[in-house]
């Protein structure tokens, strides 16, 4: 990972290319295919080439993640001029109950278990998450998702998929939570 600075454009950039020049490559290996039945030279010379980036993409991918949705929720919370507390005993309990709460939800999905909400307009609008940065936050996640599609093996995909599940879950409840609990 030394190789690749940590700064969120470069990595984004960085997964962009690496994403277009993978994908250009095997339409490349599809369209070569029709014209000659033994494709394992265009497999070994797309191995040869992407193998070591391919083997850095998931640790990568969490990085910019990690990275750009913190940028993302730093800028939205110093434009609302906003100072972290770091309680963080009160911040693991409300974690620990809002994982208690997201656990019991996913035990009953399909069930008949009601869901208790407060409606937008009981919350002070300065608590909610601006529609830019929650469209942001959903973007670059759902980018990463087509990009683990492309990149991922059918092996360890499954694996990304639920690390960058992870990471939107961390920065829309757990980071925001903070932000409640601060206020």
């Amino acid at each position: 990972m030394s190789h690749i600075n940590s700064h969120p454009k470069i990595l984004n950039n960085h997964l962009i290319l690496l994403a277009e020049l993978y994908s250009q490559t095997l339409k490349l290996s599809a369209d070569l295919s029709e014209y000659d039945n033994d494709i394992s030279f265009a497999n070994d010379v797309k191995k040869s080439i992407f193998l070591s980036y391919l083997s850095k993409y998931s640790e990568t991918e969490k990085q910019y993640l990690l990275k750009a949705s913190g940028e993302i929720l730093d800028q939205f919370y110093l434009s609302i001029k906003h100072e972290k507390n770091l309680n963080t005993d009160a911040i693991q309990i409300h974690l620990r109950t809002v994982k208690s709460k997201f656990n019991h939800l996913r035990d009953n999905i399909g069930s008949s278990a009601s869901i208790s909400h407060n409606e937008p307009s009981e919350m002070p609008s300065d608590q909610l998450l601006s529609v830019n940065v929650t469209t942001s936050l959903l973007k670059i996640h759902r980018r990463a998702v087509e990009r683990c599609l492309l990149l991922c093996d059918q092996n360890n995909s499954s694996e990304v998929l639920k690390s960058i599940g992870v990471s939107l879950l961390t920065h829309f409840v757990s980071n925001h939570l903070e932000y409640a609990i601060d206020y």
